[in-house]
């Protein structure tokens, strides 16, 4: 049985002080692992893994789904700040390795802002669909100044990260 907390997630980013907390089960019998494990915190964090791990790490079948909002991520990608609710359900089956992860990651009415830019994106959709070792991206979102963007395409996830990603501006004023 797990019962693991931090006491204020504020240590690890300012903006969002609180507890985040981990409770669950993780019990090890002849056949590795089984997870039962929950998260919550501030930033509206709140995921679940749920599976088996193999012995010696080799591989797992878990479930990891979730909740939190994008506005976490500010700490990493300042001066820029992004928000709005970002929903998460996957499944990695196989080898403890990024193509062995299957499922989706969506962003809805997110705000992306760059204080070294006259614009902002605003109301993005973005999804990503994972498999194989790659993401299906799909993003569309308007522009604050007037216009919309999109970006469709895949991106690798292993080096060398190959992408195939086509851009579309439609009406767009990018400058004051």
């Amino acid at each position: 049985t797990l019962e693991e907390r931090l006491a204020n997630l504020g240590l690890l980013v300012p903006e969002f002080p609180g507890p985040l907390t981990l409770n669950g089960t993780a019990v090890q019998d002849a056949d590795g692992s089984r997870i039962d494990l929950k998260g919550q915190g501030p930033g509206q964090i709140n995921g679940q893994i749920v599976g088996r791990i193999a012995p010696g790490f080799r591989s797992a079948d878990l479930s990891i789904k979730g909740t939190a909002i994008a506005a976490l991520a500010n700490g990493f990608i300042a001066p820029r700040a992004v928000s709005g609710p970002v929903s998460f359900d996957l499944q990695l089956k196989g080898p403890l390795a990024v193509s062995s992860l299957t499922g989706s990651a969506s962003l809805n009415d997110g705000r992306l802002a760059d204080p070294s830019l006259p614009f902002a994106l605003q109301a993005i959709s973005a999804r990503a669909n994972l498999s194989g070792g790659k993401a299906a991206v799909s993003v569309d979102a308007s522009i604050s100044t007037g216009g919309t963007v999109g970006l469709q395409g895949g991106i690798g996830l292993s080096p060398p990260f190959n992408s195939d990603l086509a851009v579309q501006i439609n009406g767009a004023v990018l400058r004051d």
